[in-house]
């Protein structure tokens, strides 16, 4: 797959997520929101560029139906409100508008960064257990925060802490195995697999429900599981592991706070399982040996997080 989001290997995104293992998000603008804006041109042309040449033939081999020419007025940008998270799609006016703030483009990466870690690393990072639960752990206060931030004076900014320096336990080892994971060959190309993934996931989903014909204002349990084999069915087209997609949902949602837990959850375990049984074959990334017994282990360790979840009362 085509390299398309190329920040955590940049100089914005080591200064941003590299060198602090963390950084300053808000309602408000901020230095490092200045900083992403300078950036995001480039970011947003490749965004585009890996979805009309492979996403769009991918959805086309899944759905020979689909509206092609609307899935290609997609457009990535960056919102006026920085907590605007909502894809608008208006089939009549041929508008697709998919937006991309500084805080949710952060939380991505963020989860982005510790399956990355584990994928490369495996045992001498961390577990696969260790790195879905103290990632979630990590991320989904952190979230919350942010909600309340948006919804409330929007006088404050938000530092975020990587969940991957958590699970190192210090700022030194964090920077240590950054220093080591920036080093390996093409390592830009996975990171971008991985950060992209869950957006691409997001806007397919919200596209599904257009395509399958869903006109709820406030779309029903039934109809966010049919979105979401839209877009899994799509990715697994193209040959790209859907589990990652589940992070864009685990954000999208947990910045809404639109679902019932429970409910994402067992939305979450079906996408991993698919993901396990689907087994990407093409990308030269996910069938290196070890790697692609790492990515099973850490779907399978979603997976069952996901399952723990969806079964409590």
């Amino acid at each position: 797959m085509t390299t398309f989001v190329n920040y955590l290997g940049s100089s914005v995104g080591a200064s941003l997520i590299v060198a602090a293992g963390a950084v300053c998000i808000g309602a408000l603008p901020t230095m490092a929101q200045s900083s992403f804006e300078a950036q995001f041109d480039g970011i947003s042309k490749r965004l585009k560029s890996v979805w009309d040449e492979e996403v769009v033939a991918a959805a086309r081999m899944a759905y020979p139906e689909i509206d092609v020419n609307l899935m290609r007025q997609v457009s990535f940008e960056i919102p006026d409100d920085a907590c605007d998270i909502n894809v608008s799609i208006d089939p009549n006016a041929k508008r697709f508008v998919v937006p991309i703030s500084h805080n949710y483009y952060i939380f991505t990466l963020m989860y982005a960064q510790t399956s990355l870690a584990y994928l490369k690393f495996g045992s001498d990072f961390s577990s696969a257990d260790e790195t879905v639960s103290q990632t979630r752990q990590a991320m989904n206060p952190q979230m919350s925060t942010y909600y309340e931030l948006c919804n409330g004076e929007r006088g404050e900014g938000l530092q975020v802490r990587a969940p991957m320096m958590e699970i190192l336990g210090s700022p030194e080892a964090y920077l240590d195995l950054q220093e080591e994971m920036n080093s390996l060959p093409g390592i830009r190309g996975d990171a971008d697999e991985i950060a992209g993934l869950p957006i691409f996931f997001v806007t397919l989903h919200e596209y599904g429900h257009v395509h399958l014909g869903h006109v709820s204002a406030i779309p029903s349990p039934e109809e966010e599981f049919e979105a979401d084999m839209f877009a899994a069915n799509v990715l697994a087209r193209a040959e790209l592991p859907i589990v990652f997609g589940t992070y864009g949902l685990i954000l999208y949602d947990s910045i809404s706070l639109r679902r019932d837990r429970r409910e994402l959850n067992c939305r979450l375990q079906e996408l991993a399982r698919m993901s396990r049984e689907e087994r990407p074959v093409q990308s030269e990334f996910w069938v290196a040996g070890e790697e692609r017994r790492r990515l099973e282990r850490l779907t399978a360790a979603l997976e069952t997080s996901f399952e723990t979840e969806c079964t409590q009362r």
